[in-house]
């Protein structure tokens, strides 16, 4: 893990830096219910101090409604993108610009469908988002949730192929959203105004991989988890994310070439 560290380290010096990260499960823990991962104090203070750099660009790609992701994150100068690239907007000062159909009526028949799920396992939740919409059952016993989680999946089918959608299995959420509609989109279409940068997106679940496909040559991808595929090097957790984002603005800081990597998320 060392020596993939040095490698993002020194691909990084000296050159402008294009962070593509998403929210939970990389720059947060998971918490029990989706309204309680909001950024602590560090976060937002390491978050501030990457956007604050001339050489660093930061870029939230989250499957979060862009109303949470602008509450919480909403004052930083950096750019937001909302339900997995739905929206996005690029400073604080512009208006949200959507990249979608507009989800329709198929939304409400979801939605019912995964309602039925919450009745059958109290514990469990629906989000509804203004593109997508997802069952969470992080808080229910893990064998009933998988049993209920494969129902849900066989109900929910006929309207994904009726409605042209797409059903995303990720870490204890399933999820609804429109087909086409994904997180590469905003890496490509940032890295296209980006070019001669060193494009580095961190993700932790599977929707993460649309974000690693579509790096530019020479672009890296880090999994926060063992999900995404399509990663260079995999850190155990969000921890290990934080200390490899301050270490990447420290080496910008200081401009030292021989600094040594650390080797622990500390």
């Amino acid at each position: 893990m060392t020596d993939d560290i040095f490698r993002v380290l020194d691909g990084a010096r000296g050159r402008r830096r294009v962070l593509f990260l998403d929210y939970d499960g990389t720059l947060v823990p998971f918490a029990d219910k989706p309204h309680l991962a909001y950024p602590d104090p560090e976060l937002l203070e390491l978050l501030g101090r990457l956007s604050a750099r001339s050489d660093t660009a930061v870029h939230i790609v989250s499957g979060r409604s862009r109303t949470s992701i602008d509450a919480w994150l909403g004052h930083l100068g950096i750019g937001l993108h909302a339900e997995h690239g739905s929206w996005s907007r690029l400073r604080p000062n512009l208006e949200w610009r959507p990249r979608l159909r507009g989800a329709g009526e198929w939304l409400l028949s979801v939605r019912d469908v995964m309602r039925a799920s919450v009745a059958a396992l109290p514990l469990s939740l629906v989000e509804e988002k203004e593109s997508c919409i997802a069952w969470h059952y992080r808080l229910v016993e893990p064998v009933r949730a998988l049993s209920e989680c494969a129902r849900l999946c066989t109900k929910l089918q006929p309207l994904v192929d009726q409605h042209d959608l797409e059903l995303l299995a990720g870490a204890s959420v399933l999820e609804v959203r429109e087909r086409g509609v994904h997180k590469g989109h905003v890496v490509r279409e940032i890295a296209g105004t980006e070019c001669g940068a060193f494009h580095i997106a961190i993700g932790d679940d599977v929707t993460d991989d649309d974000m690693f496909a579509a790096l530019p040559e020479g672009g890296f991808a880090i999994a926060a988890s063992h999900r995404p595929a399509r990663a260079h090097l995999r850190v155990p957790d969000f921890r290990w994310v934080r200390a490899l984002l301050r270490r990447l603005h420290e080496e910008s800081a200081t401009a030292k070439p021989q600094d040594d990597a650390q080797d622990d998320p500390a």
